[in-house]
């Protein structure tokens, strides 16, 4: 099977869209780190700061995504909104 990168921001914005903080969590690897810039840098490592994280992001936002770019490598991926 291949990786489609534009399958995976679609399934990651729509799970974003719907506030499906699950959906979200599980497309981390269990070891991921999140390199953040906004409301300055932030480092984020670990499933409860990840959830922590995003449902921040998802109250602050109303989980309304006008604009995406995404980008990807063969140990990362980057959904910049």
């Amino acid at each position: 099977m291949s990786f489609d990168p534009m399958a995976v921001a679609i399934d990651w914005l729509d799970a974003y869209r719907a506030g499906d903080i699950e959906a979200i969590l599980d497309m981390y690897a269990e070891d991921a780190v999140v390199h953040c810039g906004c409301g300055g840098v932030k480092t984020i490592s670990g499933r409860e700061a990840l959830r922590a994280y995003w449902l921040d992001r998802l109250r602050e936002s109303g989980r309304h995504v006008e604009r995406s770019q995404s980008l990807a490598g063969w140990d990362h991926y980057l959904v910049q909104h």
